[in-house]
């Protein structure tokens, strides 16, 4: 990928973040209309920059991220059609092992979504998370005055840096810029 495509996806990808982060926090202050139409934003700008990205092998694991996060914001959004083929294009790339995975549970995600939607059963759609450790995020993300998705995001960030700057040939020179 050249630099101007690079930047690109990397604008798009925060822009996503970003409204993300928002729709979160218009999410918890009970402005549902204001949160799904800011997810959508988001889903419209992050499964563009997972487009932009080609399915090459030296493009991993930047690509499959994108496509992850991106089916996870249609699963937000309740488009679990999109959903579906977000995980599919995502598995059709290179993605390492650990990401494939996390797609293919988003899959499981997407089908009790889509169970839930035609039954009506909101309930039967959990996220199996440990408590402590979500207590842990909290007090970290009242720490630095943030979201605990974008402090997820940022952690991932930093993680990804430091796989990049110890193992290039690993996968995010594609992003690099």
């Amino acid at each position: 990928m050249n630099a101007e495509k690079t930047r690109h996806v990397r604008e798009l990808h925060e822009k996503a973040m970003d409204m993300a982060e928002t729709a979160s926090v218009a999410k918890l202050r009970g402005n549902t209309g204001e949160a799904e139409r800011l997810y959508r934003q988001a889903l419209r700008y992050e499964a563009g920059a997972a487009g932009m990205v080609p399915a090459l092998p030296s493009c991993e694991p930047s690509r499959s991220v994108l496509y992850r996060s991106a089916a996870s914001l249609a699963l937000d959004c309740g488009e679990v059609r999109e959903a579906e083929r977000l995980v599919a294009a995502g598995l059709a790339g290179h993605p390492p092992g650990d990401i494939a995975d996390e797609l293919r549970d988003l899959l499981g995600s997407a089908g009790t979504a889509d169970n839930a939607a035609e039954t009506g059963d909101v309930t039967s759609v959990t996220f199996d998370m440990d408590p402590s450790f979500l207590a842990k995020l909290d007090e970290m993300a009242e720490k630095f005055d943030m979201s605990r998705d974008r402090l997820m995001h940022s952690l991932l960030e930093s993680a990804y840096e430091d796989n990049r700057a110890s193992a290039p040939e690993q996968g995010l020179m594609c992003l690099k810029g």
